[in-house]
């Protein structure tokens, strides 16, 4: 029976991770950091609302064996590249350095395919630096979740996400070999993927693809 914190709950992977959570009897206890209210009742869970940036005065509550983090933007959303920065790389070692204080066993993070901290990509790039921030904190278990294109019903239209989804999907069925770790995943499938992982106990630092998630996501029961 393990507890759990879920960072990034509103978001399109973060919303199926909490649903999953919530009915599967091995996770005895949710805590939620969010932003805004989720306006949702269960006895697994236990709701914080807080500001990020303060994430520090929190730390108290902040206790799990593992720990998930779903935040991340566009820069768009972020309004800048400082502010994308902030979301994407500061605010997860924030957290993970917060939780291995409080004795968290296992770290897990949504990154995306083709993070490096050398890339010439910017986005690429801030994924790869938030990757190396968070394994150098001695955590038992880190896994690291790089999907590539995210499929799923947003709130918000990302424009160009959403075109290139619909030129992705077409060619999904012609990728072979190592390009399949480019073609879309349901945000359905990567949160199956994390709460299967969730469950393991391999020691050490994991990084899993599209095909893995995909391969976890039909082994994934409640």
């Amino acid at each position: 029976m393990r507890t759990v914190l879920l960072a990034g709950a509103t978001g399109l992977v973060g919303r199926h991770c909490l649903d999953l959570l919530l009915h599967d009897p091995a996770f005895l206890e949710i805590k939620v950091l969010t932003r805004r209210p989720l306006y949702l009742q269960d006895p697994k869970l236990r709701e914080f609302i807080i500001d990020f940036d303060q994430m520090e005065k929190t730390a108290p509550d902040l206790k799990a064996d593992i720990v998930i983090c779903c935040l991340g933007s566009t820069i768009k959303d972020a309004g800048s590249r400082e502010q994308f920065m902030k979301i994407d790389r500061e605010y997860p070692v924030m957290l993970a350095k917060l939780a291995h204080r409080n004795g968290t066993r296992h770290f897990m993070v949504v990154s995306a395919v083709g993070s490096n901290k050398n890339s010439l990509f910017f986005y690429s790039r801030v994924k790869g630096l938030m990757e190396e921030d968070v394994k150098a904190i001695p955590f038992e278990i880190i896994s690291i979740f790089q999907p590539s294109l995210i499929d799923g019903e947003r709130k918000e239209v990302r424009v160009m996400e959403e075109l290139s989804l619909r030129v992705g999907r077409p060619m999904a069925r012609f990728m072979q070999g190592s390009l399949k770790k480019y073609r879309p995943i349901p945000a359905a499938d990567i949160a199956r993927s994390i709460c299967h992982i969730a469950k393991a106990s391999w020691p050490g630092i994991h990084c899993y693809q599209t095909p893995d998630m995909l391969d976890h996501s039909t082994r994934y029961s409640v």
